[in-house]
């Protein structure tokens, strides 16, 4: 990720950018209402500490192979 202002001397403006950018961006898009959905990387660090369910491959703009997702099942953690 790149983070810092970026533009020109006429418009500039502080935001992040790159691949990780781009992949939160589609799986944002792609959950649902009061959804939560994470990368493999994030399954990784968290899949023996929360449920979640695999959901596939989402297509992401600028990168020839898809994202893998999963759902977390946060209604199992309550109680």
């Amino acid at each position: 990720v790149v983070l810092g202002t970026i533009g020109s001397e006429a418009r500039m403006s502080f935001t992040a950018i790159g691949d990780a950018v781009n992949v939160a961006d589609r799986l944002q898009h792609a959950a649902r209402e009061a959804e939560v959905q994470v990368g493999s990387g994030t399954k990784a660090l968290v899949s023996t500490s929360f449920p979640l369910d695999d959901l596939g491959e989402i297509p992401v703009r600028g990168r020839v192979a898809g994202v893998h997702h999963y759902l977390l099942r946060w209604r199992d953690l309550e109680g």
